[in-house]
């Protein structure tokens, strides 16, 4: 039965790694900021919210992928080889000269005549007058 024998490896491996950093953004956004107005017909004031725009700096954490190469033990198998001695049986022959006899044949083709016979339609004589 074949045996199966461990063969400690190492492979070299690229690992993708996330490596973090920060950039600084500007984005476009709306406020809403109170404002007082006089009313003009009756001369009250009141509070009127309003949307403006607005621009904000907002920081953003960004990924980069970055490989790093990584030796990593590996276990491979393989079939034990074994060398074993056996006996073999030897054959004991003699060699003998023998007479090998050759024969070629040939074909030789002949002209071949045959006679044939064809019924042909012969007039019939006219009747004899007496």
């Amino acid at each position: 039965m074949p045996e199966l024998v461990k063969v400690p490896e190492i492979k070299k491996v690229c690992i993708p790694k996330l490596v973090p950093h920060q950039i600084v953004r500007e984005v476009c956004c709306t406020r809403t900021i109170a404002e007082t107005v006089h009313d003009p017909c009756t001369g009250c004031a009141k509070t009127v919210l309003k949307t403006v725009p607005d621009v904000k700096k907002v920081v953003q954490t960004v990924y980069d992928i970055e490989t790093v190469e990584q030796e990593i033990p590996v276990v491979r198998y393989v079939l034990k080889v074994e060398e074993k001695e056996r006996m073999v049986g030897h054959l004991i022959g003699e060699i003998k000269p023998m007479e090998i006899v050759r024969r070629s044949y040939s074909l030789e083709l002949v002209p071949f005549q045959m006679k044939v016979k064809v019924p042909v339609c012969v007039e019939a004589p006219a009747p004899c007058k007496n």
